[in-house]
């Protein structure tokens, strides 16, 4: 599949969706676009001298979470192939909304000039909002890592760490595709995501200004820091090298 771009979207109920545009606004140290669609409901986080790929909604029904938009020359096509390996449409309107076998909301929409990837080195300390991180129910895991490697044609890589793959051949993307496998004592009946941070050796100070801004530490691990944001989801902080990718 010919892939050009990749966008997170933050999806926010009324109560949270201001919160969440001023919460990563600020972590993202990005300008915000102008609401638009129904009544506001969508902005775009726009860092000074790159194109974006992060987004807030404030959805109708209330869900919470984040989903994907993959950026296709032509998302007709992409439809009819990610129907083929399992995936059901949802909506259509000048893009598709379709939702995986494990129940993640995600959507093609078409293409146009994204390219240039954001710099971390641009804040201080450097950090990067380059991760969604999938996150699959125990029994899942098989037919949703099946799913989305013959949708996208590329294969998942596994690293030291049994319970998470990642999806290779996206390079040059601002986003890496993260999968974890849920424990088996985790109540979630359906694949949900959250953002991942790379911040290197910067997790400590970089949680601080996240507590300034009224985020919550919830639990620290060797290699990442989960937190809460303002509106009660979870995102992490982890120690990939902002820059790279590798862990430092």
């Amino acid at each position: 599949m010919d892939i050009v771009w990749l966008t997170a979207f933050i999806d926010r109920d009324d109560a949270g969706y201001e919160s969440a545009i001023e919460f990563w606004r600020l972590v993202a140290s990005t300008g915000v676009s102008e609401r638009r669609g129904p009544a506001g409901a969508f902005v775009t986080l726009i860092p000074p001298a790159a194109d974006a790929h992060l987004r807030v909604q404030r959805t109708p029904d209330g869900r919470r979470g984040c989903h994907l938009d993959i950026h296709v020359t032509d998302v007709e096509t992409a439809a009819e192939r990610a129907t083929a390996a399992g995936a059901e449409i949802t909506h259509r309107d000048g893009h598709v909304a379709l939702r995986s076998p494990g129940g993640f909301e995600f959507c093609f929409v078409n293409a146009h000039d994204e390219a240039n990837r954001d710099d971390p080195g641009r804040q201080d300390p450097p950090r990067a909002i380059d991760q969604l991180c999938i996150d699959v129910p125990h029994e899942m895991w098989e037919a949703e890592g099946a799913f989305w490697s013959a949708l996208l044609d590329r294969k998942l890589g596994t690293g030291v760490l049994a319970e998470y793959a990642w999806m290779n051949g996206l390079d040059g993307l601002p986003l890496r595709l993260l999968f974890q496998r849920l424990g088996e004592d985790d109540e979630r009946t359906a694949v949900t995501a959250h953002l991942d941070l790379a911040c290197g050796s910067n997790i400590d100070p970089i949680a601080t200004q996240h507590r300034a801004l009224g985020a919550t530490v919830v639990s620290s691990g060797r290699y990442w820091t989960t937190l809460v944001d303002p509106t009660g989801m979870e995102y992490c902080l982890t120690m990939r090298d902002p820059t790279t990718g590798t862990i430092s």
